[in-house]
C-alpha cells in the first residue's frame, strides 16, 4: 500500500471523527473549528484523488 493510500485512509477516519464531533458541538465556534478541519481534510483529499488521475 503506497503512501497516498494510507493518508486517504487516515483522512477518511479522521473526517468520520470531526463529522461526529460537529453533530456533538455545543458551541458555534467549536462548529467553525471542526467545520475548518473538516475542509482542510477534503482539500488534501481532493488533491491526493487529482494526482492519482481520480475524476472527481
Amino acid at each position: 500500500m503506497n503512501l497516498d493510500n494510507r493518508r486517504l485512509i487516515e483522512i477518511q477516519k479522521e473526517k468520520k471523527l470531526f463529522k461526529s464531533l460537529l453533530d456533538k458541538a455545543d458551541t458555534i465556534t467549536d462548529c467553525l473549528t471542526y467545520q475548518g478541519k473538516l475542509d482542510i481534510l477534503e482539500n488534501e483529499e481532493k488533491q491526493i484523488l487529482k494526482r492519482s488521475d481520480v475524476i472527481i
